[in-house]
């Protein structure tokens, strides 16, 4: 969506991935991921979403610290016109648990903010059945 956005408008696209701050049990890092690992991944997203059509080259970020917080800063450090999110769709207790970063951005940002949810992935159908049929609604 961010991509085709930043096509037809002629506009940057920023990739921004923020990393969780380290957490310490017993002053040890606890699930600490090495930044490389998000680096590759980011560059991998790059490599996949650059192309000539676009008017600037992909752009990515990788920052440490609250997500929300960090969201914000790049946006008004960039200038951002709008900010895309992808979301989990949380609702319930795992919203209230998790809470949602989508919906805390949208209502601190100085831009628009358009929330994507991710399409749920259908499993293949059995073999031993049919399978559903497509129904198309215009």
């Amino acid at each position: 969506m961010a991509r085709s956005l930043a096509c037809e408008l002629g506009t940057r696209l920023i990739i921004l991935h923020v990393a969780a701050v380290q957490v310490l049990v017993d002053g040890t890092a606890a699930a600490e991921v090495d930044p490389r690992t998000y680096r590759e991944a980011l560059e991998d997203v790059r490599k996949r979403l650059d192309g000539p059509d676009l008017k600037y080259p992909v752009e990515i970020r990788l920052n440490r610290g609250f997500d929300r917080e960090e969201i914000i800063q790049v946006a008004k450090e960039c200038g951002c016109g709008l900010i895309v999110m992808g979301t989990h769709g949380r609702t319930g207790l795992g919203r209230l648990l998790m809470g949602s970063v989508a919906e805390s951005v949208m209502t601190r940002a100085n831009c628009p903010v358009l929330i994507v949810k991710a399409q749920r992935q259908v499993p293949a159908p059995a073999a031993d059945r049919p399978a559903d049929k497509t129904v198309t609604v215009i």
